[in-house]
């Protein structure tokens, strides 16, 4: 961990997202998961955020998760849904966790890894009902259509972050994504194309992006 967060830094990314869908958080003990969070809020340099994922088969045991990742030092969370394909029960999920978290949550949806698809109502009715949610990490594609489906449903104060692997982040910081939150093995890419698309550079932006676009995609 010492290592990764020292050479993250050095890519100058803003932040770090631990324990998501495709790490081995959930193979982790309590304690461990503990440690993990502490160490990580540990070692971060001032002003990198800390994500801690969170993700459970019920509703309490996330809740229990939310508070020990707050208290360990997490800035947000980034809340996977339980694995019921129901929308009443789902929404109760994610209004419960949140509020037990007390810090702002992401809502992580990832079909293709949590086997659970949320409809764009159904993220509607989770962002109204929750004060703590304002966020979502979307990887749902293709991402560009649903993104504008929840910017004319939703509005603009749920905040978009792009994922998978990067491979729309252009289209996606074009369309008003907050940022990319992400893996991809050349970090300090993302950040400059990030850096791109707030300064307006859209031509240098699409250039850039078209560069490492087959790499990312290989990857």
């Amino acid at each position: 961990i010492e290592r990764l967060v020292a050479f993250m830094a050095q890519k100058k990314v803003h932040g770090l997202a631990i324990m998501g869908a495709l790490g081995e958080g959930h193979k982790l003990t309590d304690q461990e998961r503990n440690d993990v969070i502490g160490t990580y809020r540990k070692c971060l340099p001032a002003g990198m955020s800390l994500v801690v994922g969170v993700r459970a088969p019920a509703t309490d045991p996330a809740k229990m998760m939310a508070q020990r990742a707050r208290e360990g030092g997490a800035d947000a969370i980034l809340l996977g849904p339980h694995n019921v394909q129901k929308d009443e029960p789902l929404a109760a999920y994610y209004r419960q966790v949140s509020a037990a978290a007390g810090i702002p949550c992401i809502i992580h949806d990832y079909p293709a890894v949590t086997g659970i698809s949320m409809s764009v109502d159904l993220i509607r009715r989770i962002f109204e009902a929750s004060d703590f949610i304002r966020h979502i990490k979307l990887e749902d594609p293709p991402t560009v259509m649903k993104m504008d489906t929840l910017k004319e449903t939703v509005g603009p104060e749920l905040e978009i972050f792009g994922a998978l692997g990067g491979m729309y982040a252009l289209e996606e910081l074009e369309r008003g994504a907050v940022g990319i939150m992400t893996g991809f093995v050349y970090s300090e890419l993302l950040v400059r194309l990030y850096d791109l698309a707030r300064n307006q550079d859209w031509h240098a932006a699409a250039n850039l992006f078209f560069d490492f676009l087959p790499l990312n995609r290989w990857e």
